[in-house]
């Protein structure tokens, strides 16, 4: 459990550079001694960015290295310990969902978000990990509109029918520029991933939510509309067009 000057483990290093057999040898260490307890005192070990291996590990894409870690807590009788490791922030309030996330990694993406199971308590422990903002304001979900639809659509199936209001609230969130993951879709030309989040809003009753959500503004004044229009984006300009006329008739 020795660590540098910089808060550094042995398991820091082995996650970060992929050494997945050596990240075996590492907690086979604790296992084999029967020391479960200081196994996962281990795993929780923050370095000097307050990143734990399993950031690291999300944040470099390393699959197999993750399930590893997440696979250590084994049953029930550890599974408050593994919600608390896979909310761990670092000191940019970043979470592994976020890593995931902004680099696109979907394997990574659905085995965090498995760690909660369908119980009420766990689902809402769910929704308020989906729902962290990083310290630029930004959700798992700004980050994913700018990457890949799936990731997207994994975020938001999150929410039942029931979470319906949670799940706005969790698309109107903007990040330190004020852009919804709209605005970040719009601008860099995804139209699935517009339509996917337009999707959300169904029928009349969305209608008022659905108008609020395409007038929001950024911190330059700027509509996912208008930032279609800048980019010289015509299919998801007449796309934001046609569902703001639509929903203003």
């Amino acid at each position: 459990m020795k660590e540098d000057v910089n808060k550094v483990t042995a398991l820091h290093i082995a996650t970060e550079k992929g050494h997945e057999e050596v990240v075996k040898l590492l907690l086979n260490g604790f296992i084999w001694k029967n020391e479960n307890e200081k196994l996962i005192q281990y795993l929780m070990k923050e370095n000097y960015n307050q990143e734990t291996a399993l950031q690291q590990a999300c944040e470099y894409g390393n699959e197999e290295i993750v399930r590893l870690l997440l696979s250590v807590f084994g049953g029930k009788e550890n599974k408050s310990k593994l919600i608390e490791y896979v909310m761990k922030e670092n000191n940019g309030k970043a979470t592994a969902l976020h890593h995931a996330s902004y680099y696109g990694y979907k394997e990574i993406l659905k085995l965090l978000l498995n760690v909660f199971g369908g119980e009420n308590d766990e689902k809402n422990l769910l929704i308020e990990y989906v729902m962290k903002v990083n310290a630029k304001n930004s959700t798992a979900l700004h980050f994913a509109a700018q990457r890949k639809k799936i990731n997207v659509t994994l975020l938001l199936n999150v929410f039942g029918k029931e979470e319906k209001e949670k799940l706005i609230e969790f698309l109107m969130q903007g990040d330190i520029s004020k852009c919804t993951a709209l605005h970040r879709a719009a601008q860099i030309g995804h139209e699935e991933i517009v339509k996917s989040l337009l999707d959300v809003f169904v029928g009349k009753k969305d209608n008022d939510k659905l108008i609020e959500f395409l007038l929001k503004k950024n911190k330059h004044n700027q509509t996912a509309l208008s930032l279609a229009s800048q980019q010289g984006n015509k299919k998801i300009k007449n796309l934001l067009s046609q569902k703001l006329t639509k929903a203003t008739k």
